[in-house]
């Protein structure tokens, strides 16, 4: 009996064998050039990241101290603040309390290449169903807001007004013309 394996396939099984058993890639989103997310394993267990949080796939990191690392990759935020964008995470790492006063998480000396590392490693978390972040605005979250989009609203027809007045005529600050002038074809 012969086995007929394709080259696909011995492919996958390899590539599946070397990051870690369903281990993959930060999405591409947060993706961080230098970034080893193998070495950023390594740096997770050595610095005892376990000890204050649950972290997946580092042997013993099972605190309860710090929030559980699981699906990293699909948070939007951290520390309650900060969108989960390598711009932020990676400062985070080197020196949380410089960025949020107070915090529990310490400064343990990463450097920024380790950060970095470690970033990568933290965005595997999840990474299948990371989804790229987008802020929406509400009404309810600023409530000037609708006043703005009213005032502006009625400026625009006072100025649209003008021009069907007497375009020649009309004055107008000079920036007020040119949002006019840029909305006009």
């Amino acid at each position: 009996m012969s086995i007929s394996v394709s080259k696909a396939a011995v492919t996958a099984l390899v590539s599946l064998a070397a990051t870690g058993c369903g281990a993959s890639q930060p999405p591409p989103h947060l993706r961080i050039f230098g970034g080893d997310a193998e070495a950023g394993r390594k740096l997770v267990h050595d610095y005892g990241c376990g000890t204050c949080h649950t972290i997946p796939g580092i042997s013993g990191a099972r605190g309860a101290v710090g929030p559980s690392l699981e699906d990293f990759a699909q948070r939007t935020v951290f520390a309650g603040a900060y969108p989960n964008a390598p711009r932020t995470l990676v400062p985070w790492l080197m020196d949380p309390p410089a960025m949020r006063p107070g915090t529990a998480m310490p400064r343990l000396g990463v450097s920024k290449a380790e950060a970095m590392h470690i970033a990568t490693y933290l965005y595997t978390l999840g990474a299948g169903g990371a989804a790229i972040y987008q802020m929406r605005v509400t009404d309810a979250q600023y409530p000037w807001l609708a006043e703005v989009r009213t005032s502006r609203a009625k400026e625009s027809e006072r100025l649209n007004e003008l021009l069907r007045v007497s375009p020649r005529r009309a004055r107008i600050p000079i920036d007020q013309a040119m949002e006019l002038l840029a909305t006009r074809p």
